[in-house]
């Protein structure tokens, strides 16, 4: 066979890069590298499915430009690529020349001088072909081809753990229940799910505490839905967003005449929702009067309008949420300790998006598919550089900052409907930059931190003496002298 290197040594090079933590496009890179070279392959490419628009694309290859990888995106049973993601079983082409139904999409192939021979694996997870793994061969016969195969299907093992955890990157579906209003894949989300689903249908106050922007009032929203109650009234009002001299009124109503301007009587929150659900948002921010009267509310379920002296009984369902602490709150007495307990009956934590990556990439694409449709724009990926920037940046804006980076970049998208960096502003480039920053110094501490515990260390066996700490380190005296002076340590102090 003409393959350049046993296959043992290409399997324990693909190994060593496995073993080796990096960003993905440059891991996809050495991966199809490491094939092409020590197998005698001209070409590699590895394609992901993109469900969204049901075609496969190219996340990386070798022997290929930067132009060319972007070519490759074939619709599911369009050429060969597409024939093997769409039915789950490996191609040989002996002669791409003789083959009708092999594109050469990428134009990177001389097909008048050389006879090319091309062969695709799928690479499968959860039972479903979610990659193809294809590669070229110069005049290959038709052993050697079947080699090939064997070869790229094994290399197919060994890149599906990678694969595995970006699996989402093109949008995969939901992992829970149709109707609920989340994209998650986190097991930290599922978690939550699964609690949201057993409380929903009881009459138990809920408590959500979380971020800006980590969908608290989407959970209200669908625990009301799924409630016994899911018929009646939902009132939603955001105690942040009233002035201190009107959120009683709005919460408890008030009679006519109460206040200058009280021309008639208005119902307040709490007797629109009678017999449904009130969702109280930014609970945090409610002064302590008004959380007196609020606890009276939830202990006795009945309160007098502003003004009025008629006490009305209600029968509603409390479901709050804050961006706050409330127990520190409670500590620092500025939120009453009763009315915090009376709340949190059933308390739900939203973890925010940084914490949760697996979720970031399902998102932006979800984000992508709904954008796009408002604007009639067709995008059709997300570049791999866009990605780690995406999985990298922190997110302190959460899911709706999310939503506003992508609805950004689909604008300033090219061409051809890809997502690069220079879509993304310059504040996300520069956090993951700073970040990246602020490792290198973390390390440069660290070294310093064990390079002056080996010289004290040394200056202790040695009793002080330079020269025998200078053998025992294996540096110069005047080396030892400059770091000495540099971490502020007197040899005279280590004498006996």
């Amino acid at each position: 066979m003409n393959t350049h290197a046993p296959d043992l040594e290409i399997f324990s090079k693909l190994i060593q890069i496995n073993t080796k933590e990096c960003p993905l496009s440059e891991y996809f890179n050495r991966f199809l590298k490491t094939i092409g070279i020590y197998s005698g392959l001209l070409r590699c490419t590895l394609c992901f499915l993109d469900t969204i628009h049901e075609e496969m694309i190219a996340l990386a290859g070798y022997g290929l430009q930067y132009h060319e990888i972007e070519k490759a995106h074939y619709k599911l049973g369009e050429g060969i690529i597409g024939i093997v993601a769409n039915s789950g079983k490996p191609m040989i082409i002996p002669n791409v020349q003789n083959e009708p139904r092999f594109l050469n999409r990428t134009q990177a192939r001389d097909l008048e001088h050389r006879v090319i021979s091309f062969i695709c694996v799928p690479i499968i997870l959860n039972g479903q072909v979610k990659a193809t793994l294809s590669a070229d061969r110069e005049n290959g016969n038709i052993e050697q081809l079947k080699h090939d195969i064997e070869l790229l299907q094994l290399a197919a093992y060994l890149i599906m753990p990678r694969l595995s955890t970006c699996q989402n990157i093109f949008g995969q579906g939901k992992t829970i229940p149709n109707d609920f209003p989340f994209i998650s894949y986190s097991n930290k989300m599922k978690k939550i799910i699964n609690e949201i689903n057993q409380v929903a249908p009881f009459n138990t106050t809920v408590l959500i505490q979380g971020e800006s922007g980590t969908g608290k009032e989407l959970i209200a929203t669908y625990i009301q839905r799924k409630s016994l109650r899911n018929s009646k009234p939902f009132i939603k009002i955001n105690c942040a967003a009233l002035p201190e001299s009107l959120i009683e009124s709005e919460l408890f109503g008030y009679e006519k005449g109460a206040f200058t301007g009280a021309n008639e009587r208005h119902k307040g929150k709490f007797e629109l929702a009678h017999t449904g659900t009130l969702f109280l948002d930014e609970l945090g921010d409610m002064s302590l009067s008004t959380q007196a009267k609020l606890l009276r509310i939830l202990q006795e379920k009945e309160f007098e309008r502003i003004g009025g002296s008629e006490t009305l009984k209600v029968d509603v369902r409390i479901i709050a949420a804050t961006n706050k602490n409330l127990a520190e709150m409670v500590q620092k007495g500025t939120f009453r300790e009763d009315l915090f307990y009376r709340l949190n009956v059933f308390p739900l934590y939203t973890f925010p998006l940084r914490e949760r990556k697996e979720d970031i990439i399902p998102l932006a694409n979800y984000f992508i598919e709904k954008f796009c449709k408002e604007n009639k724009k067709r995008i059709i990926k997300i570049s791999t550089p866009v990605i780690e920037k995406f999985l990298s940046y922190p997110w302190y804006g959460n899911v709706r900052e999310l939503a506003n980076i992508v609805e950004r970049a689909i604008i300033l998208s090219n061409e051809k409907g890809i997502i690069e960096i220079e879509s993304l502003p310059d504040f996300i480039t520069q956090q993951t930059k700073k970040q990246t920053e602020q490792q290198i110094k973390t390390l440069e501490e660290h070294l310093e931190e064990v390079e002056k515990e080996l010289i004290v260390n040394a200056l202790n066996t040695s009793k002080g003496n330079m020269v025998k700490a200078c053998k025992i380190l294996g540096i110069t005296e005047r080396m030892l002298g400059l770091r000495m002076k540099k971490y502020a340590l007197d040899y005279k102090k280590f004498r006996i």
